[in-house]
């Protein structure tokens, strides 16, 4: 399935995102609607697992999300992944699968305000590039700040070049997180 994840995804900002139709040329049906953003975490040698969500049921220009504040450890590896899911479909849509499948055409970008954290992707499409779906976690000392998001959607994968943003944002939101 080909498709732009555009759900008018709002920011903590409340800055709002979407694809349109005519903003591409690439063959899909309607838009997806992404509803839940989970980023699931797990620490070096543990087992525990985190998760933390952003949650919007009724779709852009609704009710505000609901946001979740990431709490990280003070000098600590965490391993992690970005489930995307539509919740207006019974059962729920999982949209992970389709962002992964078509790897060559998205890639996660993620920024931090906290000056000790590094973010870096762990995954990569069919050509080497990343993806950004899973991720590695360096937190330094303690802080508080945001980790912020955004995955491109790329028309073509020769546009994809592992570091530069498409001019076209399927998703932008930021987190309020903290490092103890």
């Amino acid at each position: 399935m080909k498709s732009c994840l555009a759900a008018g995804v709002v920011s903590v900002a409340l800055l709002s995102t979407s694809c349109s139709e005519s903003s591409h040329d690439h063959d899909h049906g309607e838009h997806d609607v992404v509803t839940t953003i989970t980023m699931v975490l797990v620490a070096e040698g543990s087992t525990d697992t985190l998760r933390y969500s952003w949650d919007d049921p009724d779709g852009a220009g609704g009710q505000p999300p609901s946001i979740d504040t990431i709490m990280l450890a003070a000098n600590t590896v965490y391993s992690a992944e970005i489930r995307i899911l539509n919740d207006t479909e019974v059962p729920a849509e999982d949209l992970t699968s389709t962002i992964v499948n078509e790897g060559d055409q998205h890639q996660f970008f993620f920024r931090t305000s906290i000056a000790d954290l590094a973010l870096v992707a762990a995954d990569q499409d069919v050509n080497g590039l990343p993806i950004g779906q899973r991720l590695r976690l360096t937190t330094g000392a303690a802080a508080t700040g945001t980790i912020g998001m955004d995955l491109s959607h790329y028309d073509s994968p020769a546009a994809k070049d592992g570091q530069t943003p498409s001019d076209e944002t399927d998703i932008s939101i930021d987190f309020p997180a903290v490092v103890n």
